[in-house]
């Protein structure tokens, strides 16, 4: 199946509704996508690329990840990480999820290990 946005942004949308979370959408020139956990509320852009539908996935599994009451708290910082990613990779369409590429995967590895405390 090929890539398709809409089918992208359909998904997302369907599954912040599912789990009762509120989409801010941003332009595409606008990269840095967060989660309000409180609000239940993610701030993301068009999904114009499998590796961004992902990260918007990511950050819904910030708010209904059992790990997200974590978040302020460093040393839980990794825990939360990877609970969110874990749920994005599960939540994704299985038709969105035969485009994810090595690259991806190192990409999504890279952004967990950015968490990781260093001196």
């Amino acid at each position: 199946m090929s890539w398709s946005r809409t089918d992208a942004t359909l998904h997302l949308e369907a599954t912040a509704r599912r789990h009762k979370i509120l989409i801010a959408w941003r332009r595409r020139t606008w990269r840095r996508y967060e989660a309000h956990v409180d609000t239940r509320m993610v701030f993301i852009g068009e999904p114009h690329t499998a590796r961004d539908y992902l990260a918007a996935l990511h950050e819904m599994g910030h708010i209904v990840s059992r790990h997200s009451v974590a978040a302020g708290k460093r040393k839980d910082c990794l825990t939360e990480e990877a609970a969110a990613w874990d749920w994005a990779l599960r939540n994704a369409s299985v038709s969105m999820r035969e485009h994810l590429t090595e690259r991806h995967r190192r990409e999504i590895g890279g952004a967990w290990a950015t968490y990781i405390p260093t001196g």
